[in-house]
């Protein structure tokens, strides 16, 4: 078994790959990779972390942040907000699943301590004496009408419950998982055997249901960290193919959740209220889908469009994509301001103000290095700052122009106009003389 390491931000690795491994590696979007010649490759990790095996080479890539501080991260952009100050202590671990199976682990135990969850589920089957209520309409036409047996209906006080079959499915996956040290796999069997009364969840399905509840209290935290387990960056071996399987965490999805959640929560906090992944189109015809990660709308009237980044997006031939999908945002929603907010260390903050526009592009950062209380803070002042520039953009915008004179934009032209009629008309941006 070959084993390479990486850092997120961090050098290239060179090594000797065989045929067609660089290109699974590529493929699951783990490393970007430059041929050397005679099969060596130099590896650049992206910005995805964690680990993927496949056949037998292992790449683990180890995240800039530290990994309590990823899962905190994670916790948020699950929207299963772990109970301060978070779901155990980990210490100084230096791989993601390692310490995600053991965090695992340790809250699970916690919450199976005290016996299996249980509740009520609605069952479908065949009695011979009537229990619950009888499906008159099934036993006519499937039973013909004859007495026996009895087509019914009834609830039943199980352990195969929506909690326990994501605990249940969450141990099978760690189980499959490189990377979970001997300790911890020996605890995720004896769990295994605890909820060996459950149900198993169909594979690539979605996630049964639960709803948080006095009840099932001591689960939350150990549901959250399945959730994220079982929701995020599993990578399955596909039959007939090279053995591939780990768990791949995408940085920039995890830094758009956590912003769009926090940032939305404390806009809301001022006033308003805010959309996530808000559904517009930029064309009248509607042919063109936009969907900002954040629209903050006071009074129906959209405030403010904000897009996270956990770095600048910087596609071949279109290297200031952000700043063109920002003002494709104000200019869409009718604003005078975009904003842009990237992981410090990745980008710097700054502002654009857009030649032939009326539109400001400001570029706002978060030091994710510090402590998850200064990061929230960090969201609250970012909040405030949004508002006020919001709030100073309407009121400059909003002034009348001089009694005598005045402008009205249409059409790619803007008319100055007397009273009497218009005076000139100019391409909006030029100057007109």
């Amino acid at each position: 078994m070959t084993e390479l390491h990486l850092q997120e931000g961090g050098p290239e690795l060179v090594c000797h790959l065989r045929e067609g491994l660089a290109e699974r590696l590529v493929e699951a979007g783990v490393v970007s990779v430059v041929p050397l010649g005679v099969g060596r490759w130099e590896l650049r990790a992206n910005q995805k972390v964690g680990v993927i095996r496949i056949d037998n080479v292992t790449v683990w890539v180890k995240p800039k942040v530290s990994i309590s501080k990823l899962l905190w991260l994670l916790g948020w952009s699950s929207k299963a907000f772990f109970t301060a100050p978070g779901p155990v202590e980990l210490g100084e671990a230096e791989e993601l699943v390692p310490a995600l199976a053991e965090a695992f682990v340790a809250q699970s135990e916690r919450a199976l301590q005290a016996g299996l969850l249980q509740g009520y589920r609605e069952i479908e089957g065949t009695e011979n004496v009537l229990r619950g209520r009888l499906r008159i309409g099934d036993q006519l036409r499937k039973r013909y009408g004859l007495p026996v047996p009895l087509l019914v209906r009834f609830d039943d006080h199980l352990v195969d419950i929506p909690e326990n079959q994501i605990l249940k499915a969450a141990v099978n996956k760690l189980l499959m998982l490189s990377g979970v040290a001997g300790g911890v796999r020996d605890r995720l069997r004896t769990l295994r055997g605890v909820l060996v009364d459950v149900g198993e969840l169909p594979p690539r399905g979605p996630l049964p249901t639960w709803q948080r509840s006095r009840l099932n209290a001591r689960h939350h935290d150990a549901l959250a960290l399945a959730e994220i387990i079982l929701g995020n960056g599993s990578v399955e071996h596909e039959p007939g193919r090279l053995r591939v399987d780990g768990f791949l965490v995408d940085l920039a999805k995890v830094f758009e959740n956590f912003v769009t959640a926090t940032l939305g929560r404390a806009l809301e906090a001022i006033a308003g209220r805010c959309s996530a992944q808000d559904p517009f189109t930029l064309d009248e015809d509607g042919d063109v889908a936009i969907r900002p990660d954040l629209v903050w709308r006071i009074s129906d009237r959209p405030a403010a469009a904000i897009d996270a980044k956990y770095k600048a997006e910087k596609p071949y031939g279109f290297p200031q994509a952000d700043l063109y999908q920002a003002l494709a945002y104000a200019t869409a929603y009718g604003l005078h301001e975009a904003h842009l907010v990237y992981a410090k260390g990745n980008e710097t903050a700054r502002a654009w103000t857009i030649r032939g526009h009326r539109v400001r592009i400001t570029a706002h950062t978060l030091d994710l290095e510090q402590p998850p209380e200064s990061i929230l803070q960090q969201i609250d002042q970012l909040a405030a700052l949004i508002a006020s520039i919001s709030r100073a953009s309407r009121l400059a915008n909003s002034r009348p122009a001089p009694a005598f004179f005045r402008t009205a934009v249409g059409g790619g032209l803007v008319t100055l106009s007397l009273v009497a009629g218009p005076l000139l008309s100019a391409p909006f941006g030029e100057k007109a003389l």
